[in-house]
């Protein structure tokens, strides 16, 4: 019977192959924990102004994809447009709401529609997102819910 020179070449070829093919893949993982990204997150805000929120009113807040914005301010619903640019800047334009009398703090929703005509600019950190005026001054925390 004559051997087959080329069957243990193969075999170590097809063990190499397997451990290139294992150490690229672990190589492209994806983390554990992914970055909270301004899109496609729903926040909550916290303060207003350095203000904290009164327990009874609730603010949210959701940037979509298409360049438009929407959330609820205690039951009214709001939205509007946004754009983005380099340094996280951010443009809140065109701000709408509804007009229901509802239970909480009437001012302090007033107040956020208000500010958000004077946003320049957002930063995230962690599962906290800040919307900041000109001078980088913290006008709306925001956090996730």
């Amino acid at each position: 019977m004559k051997k087959d020179k080329f069957t243990p070449l193969l075999g170590l070829i097809l063990v190499v192959l397997i451990f290139l093919m294992s150490c690229n893949h672990a190589g492209t993982q994806t983390p554990l924990t992914t970055p909270v990204k301004l899109i496609g997150t729903q926040w909550t805000v916290v303060s207003v102004n350095g203000t904290k929120l009164d327990k009874d009113t609730k603010i949210s807040l959701n940037f979509l994809d298409d360049g438009t914005f929407w959330g609820d301010v205690l039951c009214n619903n709001y939205g509007g447009k946004y754009a983005t640019g380099d340094n996280n800047t951010l443009r809140m334009t065109d701000v709408m709401e509804t007009l229901l009398l509802c239970k909480g703090n009437q001012a302090q929703g007033e107040k956020y529609l208000q500010i958000l005509s004077s946003v320049s600019s957002y930063s995230i950190s962690g599962n906290d997102l800040a919307l900041q005026g000109k001078d980088d001054e913290e006008l709306v925390k925001l956090q996730l819910p």
